[in-house]
């Protein structure tokens, strides 16, 4: 064979140079009828099956294939791998005696990766024999494969396939594997031996695991055996045993009709038993069976037995022997009931209970045997109290909660027993104090549904007052003792990017592609105030915030140029209504653009801001018969040059995913600022800012990006 391969590989080349121009043709793999690529029927055209000599080139004219045909079906093909000029596949058919042909493929190194034989057997089936190798050379896999032929499916009760996957002979895609598969290790010694038995079954089916039948063995690369065991109709069955690689026997199982029998064990390598699995009649199920384990010494560290009933145990030790872990079970191993845990000294560690039926629900403690945490659970009621290893208490916290009535006490103590932080709560109210390590009062205040409510106090640690406010609905009311906050001096490139990060902002979260936005229109005095707001807030917040601000691509001016595109129909008055309704709104018109007969463009300026929507509104107000059709797209004026608003064009780093926030509420604004970073909340004051209100809501509308008052 190997002589006929390379014979045939030279004509091969000698017949390409020849025949190079005449021989040519489109081979297209899937105008077949068939599934086995070898054995389909392949055409030149609608019921004309391909027949003589076809060749392959690439676009530099080098030829890599070849194949011949007769009546459609493949009978010899050469192919090569264009990188290397290295043979690819070498396929002749035969068909002589039971040997129909015989397949060679190569890496592209041209060493041989696979062998198959195709041939008649097992009663007149199409089969063939694969063989993988090594880089090496040597054998890595050898294995029989038959296909069922057509009307054994059918005769079994298999639906027919579709036509075109049936080929000349009979065969459709159902391929099952058969008889002898052995594997091997990359030095040539023997690493696997195992039996197919023929079945029938579609190619959905597990069939190299359902196929197994008989002894296996399989083998370490120095020619130990690993293990041996038995299949039956493809499931383990009877005695298996496992070695170590010095021959020691390492484990033994015993299966019956697939499930595990008797008493499984494991050994370590110096012979001491490690694992028992026991698989007797009174195990919970068939995939929890009793265990036993044990160490290097032959010392019990882990047992598990739960009977058929649910009851049941784990328990683990120490290396000594000592108890270290005991869980109980009344309903199967998925949860305990109760759970004790233990230090090495045999002090106890730990201990819960699941279930109604005990006032503890979980208590630790120390290693001395102090008491550390103690936790109650009730239905309604929780409690739950934790020791410093001294005794003292350090936290107790106690929670009601029923349909009408919602109550919790949350105290902190220091190890002198002095209170360092108190919450107290019922329903919706919050009244929370801190304290100094010395125990003067530092802080306290009050909160209704999260806002701050009444008075607000702070002192320093030698009771001088801080801070002195009255809140309502979280904001501050009268004029009361301000612990002033100092300001951070401002970078230059904050200072020089504050308004241009701002009217940045504001044009790429209202843009004219997003229809769906409010209608509103900012003036310059407004876009005033919000500056002042967000200079305060950059002005006041911490040094380690300031990778927050971003950079602005250009510097963008005070100016805003709106483009419009509008239909111009002249059996109407709407384009005349557009220009009057621009002049009546002070708008200065910059540029008109008559672009063809149907449509015009042109550029207003103003000072303002103004959505696209609100434009639109208020010009049906003015003109409620006039069917406007206008695309208007917001500019800016960037050093006397007019930019186009481009969506998706980021104008400062990070766009996409910084959202600011502002809500004038009569003499207060309040900012939220949602970065990569987190979300940062102030309340402005005109005169102060308060960013320790950033954890909690107010009750205002909620938007992913602006939220702006209409002038």
């Amino acid at each position: 064979m190997r002589n006929f391969a390379f014979l045939s590989l030279s004509l091969f080349f000698l017949v390409l140079n020849k025949k190079a121009e005449s021989q040519h043709c489109q081979f297209d793999t899937y105008n077949k009828i068939g599934s086995l690529y070898f054995f389909s029927t392949y055409f030149e055209r609608v019921s004309v099956p391909r027949n003589g000599e076809c060749l392959l080139s690439d676009h530099l004219g080098r030829v890599y294939a070849k194949r011949n045909f007769k009546d459609g079906i493949i009978q010899e093909e050469f192919t090569i791998h264009l990188e290397s000029q290295k043979p690819y596949t070498i396929y002749k058919r035969i068909d002589n005696d039971s040997i129909i042909g015989l397949a060679k493929y190569h890496d592209v190194l041209g060493r041989k990766s696979q062998e198959v034989v195709y041939y008649w057997s097992n009663g007149h089936r199409r089969c063939w024999t694969q063989t993988d190798f090594y880089m090496n050379g040597k054998k890595k896999k050898e294995a029989t494969y038959c296909m069922i032929p057509l009307t054994e499916m059918t005769a079994n009760g298999y639906a027919l396939p579709p036509a075109h996957i049936i080929d000349a002979e009979g065969y459709a895609d159902d391929i099952v594997p058969w008889g002898w598969e052995m594997e091997y290790h990359e030095n040539g010694k023997l690493k696997s031996k195992k039996f197919h038995r023929y079945i029938v079954a579609d190619n959905g089916s597990n069939l190299e695991q359902y196929s197994l039948e008989g002894k296996v063995v399989e083998y370490y690369d120095n020619g130990q055996k690993l293990l041996e065991g038995f299949y039956l109709n493809g499931s383990p069955d009877s005695l298996w045993q496992y070695y170590f690689q010095n021959g020691r026997l390492s484990g033994v199982k015993q299966f019956k009709e697939n499930l595990g029998a008797g008493a499984w064990r494991e050994y370590h390598d110096n012979g001491i038993t490690s694992f028992e699995h026991f698989y007797n009649e009174d195990i919970y199920d068939p995939f929890n069976p009793h265990l036993k384990q044990y160490n290097r010494n032959g010392v019990l560290v882990k047992e598990k037995w739960i009977k058929s009933d649910g009851k049941g145990f784990l328990r683990e030790y120490y290396d000594n022997g000592s108890l270290a872990n005991e869980e109980l079970f009344d309903f199967g191993p998925r949860e305990n009931v109760k759970q004790r845990k233990f230090y090495p000294n045999g002090q106890l560690q730990m201990v819960a209970y699941r279930g109604a039926t005990n006032d503890t629900s979980f208590a630790s403690y120390y290693e001395n045997g102090q008491l550390e945490t103690f936790t109650s659970t009730g239905i309604h009621r929780t409690k739950q109290m934790q020791y410093f290893p001294n005794g003292k208490l350090r936290m107790q916290f106690e929670s009601t909660s029923m349909l009408d009535h919602r109550s919790s006490l949350h105290e902190i103590f220091q190890e002198n027993g002095n209170l360092l932080q108190s919450m107290r709560t019922n329903q919706d109210t919050t009244t929370q104090t801190h304290f100094f390590l010395n125990g003067q009062m530092k802080q306290t205040f009050r909160r209704e549904k999260t806002l701050l409510q009444g008075n607000y106090l702070e002192w320093d640690s030698l009771g001088k007052p801080l801070t002195q406010l009255v809140y309502h609905n979280g904001i501050r009311i009268g004029v009361g003792l301000v612990k002033k906050r100092t300001p951070r001096a401002l970078s230059r490139h904050e200072e020089i990017n504050l308004e241009n990060w701002w009217l940045a902002c504001l044009e790429n979260s209202h843009r004219a592609d997003s229809p769906n936005a409010d209608p509103y229109f900012l003036s310059k005095d407004s876009i005033q105030v919000y500056l002042q707001v967000l200079k305060a807030a950059m002005e006041f917040m911490p040094e380690e915030w300031k990778a927050e601000v971003p950079l602005v691509s250009k510097e963008q001016g005070r100016k805003f140029i709106y483009r419009f595109v509008l239909k111009d129909n002249p059996e109407d008055s709407t384009s005349r209504h557009w220009m009057t309704f621009c002049k009546s709104q002070g708008w200065k018109m910059v540029k008109e653009d008559p672009m063809n007969g149907t449509w015009k463009a042109g550029d207003f300026e103003t000072s303002d801001f103004f959505s696209p929507e609100w434009i639109k509104q208020h010009f049906k107000k003015n003109y409620p018969n006039a069917v406007l059709e206008v695309l208007i797209q917001p500019r800016w004026v960037a050093n006397g040059e007019v930019e186009l608003c481009q969506t998706g064009k980021a104008r400062y780093d990070g766009a996409s995913t910084v959202d600011l926030v502002i809500t004038r509420m009569s003499n207060v604004a309040l900012m939220n600022w949602n970065t990569p970073w987190g979300v940062r909340n102030f309340t402005f004051y005109g005169d102060d800012i308060e960013p320790f209100n950033r954890f909690f809501d107010w009750d205002i509308p909620q938007s992913s990006g602006f939220e702006l008052p209409w002038d």
